[in-house]
This record gives C-alpha cells, structure tokens and sequence, in this order.
C-alpha cells in the first residue's frame, strides 16, 4: 500500500484431505484505505489478516466433515 491510498491483501489458499488431494482452492482479494503513518499500516494489516482468516473458516466450515 502507499501512504492515503489503499493497503491490498491478494492471496490463494487452498484446503487439502488426509490423502493430500485438493478439497478447496479460493482466492482472497482484500482491500481497505490507509492512512498516515505506521501505527495506521499496523492496524490495518491486522484488520486485513483477521478478515482473511474469517474468510477462511466460514469457507472451511462448510466444508462435510
């Protein structure tokens, strides 16, 4: 990201069975604004990291079990 503009998360994560076949593949294309200076760029990729995992385990979790 760059200062007043936007901090960009884009990431592929994939799920895979006890028999190491792909179960799931889904990509994550987050973006949030960024502000000034880094206590802003730490806070918000926090947030950007917390969405990506709440992504993740409501994908996950509707998955059979």
């Amino acid at each position: 990201g760059s200062w007043n503009k936007n901090l960009v998360l884009n990431a592929w994560w994939s799920v895979f069975n006890k028999e190491r076949k792909l179960v799931m593949r889904e990509r994550a294309d987050l973006e949030v604004p960024l502000g000034k200076g880094y206590d802003d760029l730490a806070l918000k990729e926090s947030a950007l990291v917390a969405d990506f995992a709440r992504q993740i385990a409501a994908k996950v979790s509707k998955l059979p079990k």
